[in-house]
């Protein structure tokens, strides 16, 4: 447990060298679906008010989104935007399914503070920066991933592949929850 903590801190602080350490690591995936796992409570716990019945439903969408993201970041990254010649990942395989499933896992860290919300003065602000918190961590993270020179290479990728998952989050999202969470 220590060997994740330790992890999850560095992936707070934007720690470039972890990114790639994890994507070189497959024992990283199993900690990498706590985190996504971990998210989703704080996510009931802060924003849904404690609903039992939103646990469940949540932990599923949630990892259902972030098995998505990945293969849509993958496929962008791939298949629209792969290195330029001039950047220090050109020439390379790219990273597989895995290895950006471990990284954005990681990167969805910040979620973790969604239990803040509940706090006074300290909630709306929480929900506010921790979207841009995690973006920002999955665009580092898509940089190292693929090889980028540069950080505006990755915010395609991520932005192309949100495109289709916003149209096909409603979907996700309401599997299950028929309005109770």
């Amino acid at each position: 447990m220590n060997s994740i903590f330790r992890r999850m801190v560095r992936a707070l602080s934007f720690d470039e060298r972890l990114y790639l350490e994890i994507a070189g690591d497959p024992t990283a995936l199993a900690q990498a679906a706590m985190i996504v796992l971990l998210g989703a409570i704080a996510h009931v716990v802060g924003l849904e008010g404690n609903d039992p019945r939103c646990y469940l439903i949540f932990m599923v969408q949630r990892v259902a989104w972030w098995l998505l993201i990945s293969f849509l970041v993958l496929l962008v990254g791939h298949k629209l935007f792969p290195p330029l010649p001039s950047d220090y990942g050109a020439g390379q395989s790219g990273p597989d399914f895995l290895k950006v499933a471990r990284v954005l896992g990681f990167a969805m860290t910040p979620r973790l503070f969604l239990v803040g919300s509940l706090l006074p003065f300290v909630g709306t602000p929480l929900r506010w920066v921790i979207p841009f918190w995690w973006i920002g961590l999955m665009l580092m993270a898509v940089r190292g991933l693929f090889g980028y020179d540069q950080i505006a290479r990755a915010a395609f990728v991520v932005a192309v592949g949100f495109i289709p998952l916003m149209l096909m989050e409603p979907f996700i999202l309401s599997v299950g929850s028929q309005g109770t969470c």
